[in-house]
């Protein structure tokens, strides 16, 4: 069998896209992600991975400049030769120009995309949290409606990689979480008292994602710090200093692994319907502390911290963690 030409915006193996795209390839291709062979489908050659070289230290500008990039080689698609090729990453149902210029051969994994959010679980100034509510509450739901029209209207074979997004499509059937391909084994542990000594009572994910809750986690740890908790924080740019939190900044999974083994529970307040951070915790045996309605929220053994009806502070998160 003809290996495709894999394409992908991000490859960083240590983040969610790049993870998706990774184990995406691996499982069914095995094909394993690393080094991209080019930039421009125009040159690739089957088996070959590309993507974008994208230097940048702002997300925005980062996400902006793939999804550009992407766009280019699906239009370069539409004037070439058909080719089996497969897109990895950075499939969000909002993005209906991709579903309008995608030639209907490719093949694309799992689409991402979340459901409706519960605005009294985001911690935001109230400027920034209008700006939220008008794109996720309003403008959002009208760019998920035209991609699915442009799906039934093209008749592309999508999968959804949440909840949210089999709802969206109107799927009846309830699909697997795409991160539960991941290479950990997800087992249903028995969570609660084990007799161990953990060096950390929480791990915690920080990430600038607006829908990852950064202000509000971050000023959880802090709290929890000051009051005797000792954390250990992953993130790429968090700046926390106290001596009762290790910052892990851009290390391997490996070591973020390792230092799951070492805590008690993972704390993550995302919104998100999926992520990895969650799952993995979940997968090494922690029980997951989080908010209702969340990715978190489906796994076994989860903490749902607040009701539906209550507003996530770092206040009511702390005394409710104690």
């Amino acid at each position: 069998m003809q290996q495709p030409i894999f394409i992908a915006c991000d490859v960083n193996f240590n983040g969610g896209e790049g993870r998706l795209a990774y184990l995406y390839a691996l499982r069914k291709y095995g094909k394993k992600c690393g080094v991209p062979d080019g930039q421009s489908v125009a040159f690739a050659e089957p088996g070959d991975l590309i993507a974008p070289s994208i230097i940048t230290t702002k997300r925005w500008q980062r996400s902006l400049r793939a999804y550009y990039w992407l766009l280019v080689q699906m239009v370069r698609l539409r004037f070439g030769k058909e080719r089996p090729v497969v897109v990895l990453n950075y499939l969000p149902l909002w993005n209906f120009l991709f579903f309008l210029v995608v030639p209907r051969y490719v093949e694309m994994a799992p689409i991402t995309g979340g459901g409706q959010i519960n605005f009294k679980h985001l911690y935001l100034p109230f400027d920034k949290l209008l700006r939220v509510r008008f794109t996720r509450g309003f403008v959002i739901p009208v760019l998920y409606r035209l991609a699915v029209f442009l799906i039934n209207g093209r008749k592309l074979c999508v999968k959804p990689a949440t909840h949210g997004v089999a709802r969206a499509l109107g799927l009846r059937d309830i699909p697997p979480r795409i991160i539960e391909t991941d290479e950990s084994p997800f087992m249903l542990t028995a969570l609660g008292p084990t007799g161990k000594t953990f060096k950390n009572e929480l791990i915690v994910y920080i990430s600038d994602h607006v829908l990852k809750n950064r202000t509000l986690s971050s000023e959880l740890v802090e709290r929890l710090a000051e009051g005797g908790v000792k954390l250990v924080v992953v993130g790429g740019d968090v700046n926390i200093d106290h001596g009762n939190v290790t910052v892990l900044h851009n290390v391997p999974r490996k070591a973020v692994l390792e230092a799951m083994t070492n805590c008690h529970a993972a704390l993550s307040l995302s919104l998100e319907q999926g992520g990895f951070f969650a799952f993995e915790a979940n997968a090494c045996g922690l029980p997951v502390l989080c908010l209702p309605d969340s990715g978190g929220a489906r796994l076994p053994g989860a903490k749902v911290l607040l009701s539906s009806f209550e507003h996530a502070t770092p206040e009511l998160l702390t005394t409710r963690i104690h």
